[in-house]
């Protein structure tokens, strides 16, 4: 999934039976990041400070 320009996309994934849940954040600059609840994506974004 591509998001379109000046938008973003964040993706939850609970995983209850594949442990850890997941968040994939794609920032629309052709990257995706993805990091365990409780932790940052580590591209110091603006996602990153709300987590």
């Amino acid at each position: 999934m591509q998001p379109y320009p000046d938008e973003e996309i964040v993706c939850l994934a609970v995983n209850r039976w594949n442990p850890p849940s997941l968040i994939v954040h794609v920032p629309g600059d052709g990257h995706a990041w993805q990091a365990e609840f409780g932790a940052d994506t580590g591209c110091s974004s603006a996602l990153d400070e709300a987590l």
